[in-house]
């Protein structure tokens, strides 16, 4: 009780929220089955296209699935599984199932300034079992629903940001990285260039800063780099 009362009343409620995600999970894989590997990984052919374009990113390694395969998570996928092992590649998997968790009860919270029904809807996303059942597979879709939730977080963030241009930026990086993860979603990218460059360049005056500049031009680095493997293969 005293160790309760000498928490920062913020930190408080996202520490039995994380208590209780670690707690479901583990419970969920105990009843399941589930541990880090191998061939539960890879039991998805889908997983396979993304190993070989991750074996490409390191040897070269000629592979067709170039063509609809983003580059991000199959540089994690391999990366993780080759050089460190599976429960690397798990851990990754965690962290982002954990993260989005958090990342939606407090885009809940600045929503409706109500615990509970943040609490509620951050436990009704990870207790869904397909979602959980996937961060023991090698598919990405539990990195795009990180990216999903992190995008939510910076958009609840916009009405009381002072420096909303940072905002932008931060949401249009978040658009490329889920393009560079998921095809699909360049066409959400383009539109929202197309309506924040022009207010980040004429609003906010970008383009009477180098630096300014510099940092929008690294925003698109992932972006270029996947159309280069596209034109590549």
């Amino acid at each position: 009780m005293k160790f309760a009362k000498g928490l920062n009343p913020h930190i408080l409620p996202y520490l039995v929220l994380n208590i209780s995600l670690i707690y479901l999970f583990v419970a969920l894989a105990f009843y399941l089955g589930l541990s880090p590997d191998l061939d539960i990984a890879f039991v998805s052919p889908d997983s396979h296209t993304y190993y070989q374009v991750g074996n490409w990113l390191y040897h070269g390694t000629s592979t067709q699935y170039l063509a609809f395969r983003p580059f991000l998570f199959p540089f994690v996928l391999f990366s993780s599984v080759n050089f460190i092992g599976i429960k690397a590649y798990f851990a990754f998997q965690f962290i982002c199932w954990l993260g989005s968790a958090n990342l939606l009860f407090a885009t809940l919270t600045r929503l409706f300034n109500n615990k509970i029904i943040s609490a509620v809807g951050a436990l009704l996303l990870v207790s869904n079992l397909t979602y959980f059942m996937l961060t023991f597979h090698g598919l990405s879709e539990v990195l795009v629903i990180f990216l999903t939730t992190l995008f939510l977080f910076f958009l609840a963030r916009w009405k009381d940001s002072k420096r909303k241009d940072k905002i932008m930026l931060s949401l249009l990086f978040i658009l490329v990285l889920l393009t560079v993860t998921k095809p699909i979603n360049f066409y959400f990218t383009i539109l929202a260039s197309l309506i924040v460059l022009p207010v980040l360049f004429y609003r906010y005056k970008y383009h009477k800063s180098i630096a300014k500049m510099v940092v929008v031009l690294l925003i698109y680095i992932p972006l270029f780099f996947q159309m280069g493997v596209m034109k590549v293969n």
